[in-house]
């Protein structure tokens, strides 16, 4: 039976761990700051920075600094923890590995029910999705003992996807229908910004069709892929640019993509703040989703995709059963066009027919925003009280 709130004083819920403010912890901390009905406390040290992808730490020097700090971390974290009133549970967020496994015998130790957001699988991501260690080696093997004992301490799981979660639970033979999900959403920051620029950037009367793609370049958005597109559309009689934000393990790669396929209408952008980043979406005719071909991109909804449809801006992604969880989140078309994954030649015919369709405009646009997250991440807390 769904638990209801109880009248009298705010649940009290701690976020504890090395988590970074990325948009999906913002937005879950943001989902119960905003509420009357909890009171929230962060027990948190970032050794991370601004560190977005953790697997791309080059160097041993940066490791080391990096794994001295996490070392240092926990102890602090234990004081300051045991510090605390009295509170609810206790919610661990992405990259809530070594938290869970470090940190969750302390919850237990206060009776509080751990509530984890597994968000993404190491596992997963390491061996299946980047390929970084071998699936029979021993690192593999280490890396799989620990995520399957952390799912086992935490007394509440969820992910990003019902897809995601179903995955979890047959990766680690959980109990089918276990895990919890929270839809990873668009933080208020982005819809704030999104609202100031909107007006300044009128659809259509552009000689150019301009894609954009920013994420990482990693395997599972597959930008190889994008940029073999670009080259196939060369003769098209389309005046295209490509612009592609962000850096990663594939980036020297598709560097060399660019060069050897001759491409001199694709700009690459290392970085961008929030707010040039809307920019970039708004300028954009069409934006672009995921085509790697790997398991894990069945799997997911990037956090991109919940902005670009807020932004109504066009946008093109691999079809998958992730994708179609979004569209009935949506309830609604939204314009965009589905691919097979990795499919090069679909990607390219899919930009022309969508420019030609010209469906950017009112009423096309998706948010599933802060008060979306907060009804499922709420529902999911209060399942988690004994």
């Amino acid at each position: 039976m769904k638990k209801t709130f109880h009248a009298g004083p705010p649940q009290r819920v701690v976020f504890l761990g090395t988590y970074s403010l990325h948009p999906r912890q913002k937005l879950l901390l943001e989902a119960l700051e905003t509420s009357s009905e909890w009171e929230v406390i962060e027990v948190r040290i970032n050794p991370w920075g601004t560190i977005s992808d953790k697997t791309q730490v080059q160097g041993v020097a940066a490791r080391l600094h990096i794994f001295s700090k996490l070392l240092l971390a926990y102890p602090v974290l234990f004081v300051r923890y045991l510090r605390q009133p009295q509170h609810d549970l206790v919610v661990m967020m992405h990259a809530g590995l070594f938290d869970v496994l470090l940190l969750g015998w302390l919850v237990k130790l206060r009776r509080k029910p751990l509530v984890w957001d597994i968000y993404i699988s190491w596992f997963d991501t390491l061996v299946n999705d980047r390929k970084l260690f071998k699936a029979d080696s021993l690192r593999a093997r280490l890396l799989y003992f620990l995520e399957k004992t952390a799912a086992h301490i935490a007394n509440t799981k969820f992910l990003d996807t019902r897809e995601h979660a179903d995955y979890f639970e047959t990766l680690y033979s959980l109990p089918k229908r276990s895990l919890g999900v929270v839809h990873v959403g668009v933080d208020s920051e982005f819809l704030q910004i999104l609202k100031q620029k909107k007006d300044s950037y009128p659809s259509g009367g552009n000689d150019k069709l301009r894609l954009l793609y920013y994420g990482n370049f990693i395997p599972l958005h597959g930008v190889n892929t994008i940029v073999e597109a670009v080259a196939l559309l060369k003769n098209s009689g389309k005046e295209l640019e490509l612009t592609l934000v962000g850096d990663g393990q594939m980036a020297s790669a598709i560097t060399k993509l660019i060069s050897d396929l001759g491409l001199v209408n694709v700009t690459r952008i290392p970085w961008l703040t929030y707010s040039e980043l809307v920019s970039e979406i708004l300028g954009s005719d069409i934006c672009m989703g995921i085509f790697g071909t790997s398991g894990k991109a069945q799997r997911v909804i990037p956090n991109k995709i919940y902005q670009i449809a807020a932004a109504e801006v066009p946008f093109i992604t691999g079809e998958t059963p992730a994708l179609r969880e979004f569209c009935e989140l949506a309830g609604q078309n939204l314009p965009c066009e589905w691919v097979q994954l990795g499919d090069a030649e679909a990607l390219a015919k899919a930009i022309l027919k969508l420019y030609e369709r010209s469906e950017r405009g009112i009423d096309k646009g998706f948010a599933f925003d802060v008060d979306d997250v907060r009804e499922e991440f709420t529902t999911l807390l209060l399942e988690a009280l004994p």
